[in-house]
């Protein structure tokens, strides 16, 4: 199990039971997209996990991951043999947050390569 715990305000119960639907977000229209918990949620639940919440207002939430054990061996990872692959596309990296375009266009494999940034709601207008 993981579990992330905030001290923050708390979610009500209304929004705790919508939190993983599709596209829902209690952010302002230009802040979010709803995608994030919703695509948390589906990656849990196909590795056969599963996610609960428990909030109170006024004293933060709790997020708890369970997931089943596994007898596998852990995989090891194998350098490659070759650099990066060169190209030459252009590469639109699209998120409402900043910060993660920024982590993201620091990439390596994005290095040398033309790209554009923009903000989840921009990005018709700029491709």
């Amino acid at each position: 199990m993981v579990s992330i715990t905030d001290t923050g305000a708390g979610i009500d119960e209304a929004t705790r039971l919508r939190i993983f639907d599709l596209f829902f977000t209690a952010k302002q229209k230009s802040r979010g997209t709803g995608l994030g918990l919703a695509s948390t949620y589906g990656i849990i639940k196909n590795h056969g996990g599963m996610t609960t919440v428990y909030s109170e207002i006024g004293h933060g939430t709790t997020f708890n991951i369970y997931l089943p054990v596994s007898n596998q061996e852990a995989c090891r990872e194998v350098p490659l043999e070759r650099g990066l692959i060169k190209g030459s596309a252009t590469i639109l990296l699209v998120d409402d947050e900043e910060m993660l375009i920024d982590v993201g266009l620091s990439c390596r494999c994005f290095q040398g390569r033309p790209s554009r940034r923009s903000r989840t709601w921009e990005t018709k207008s700029i491709w």
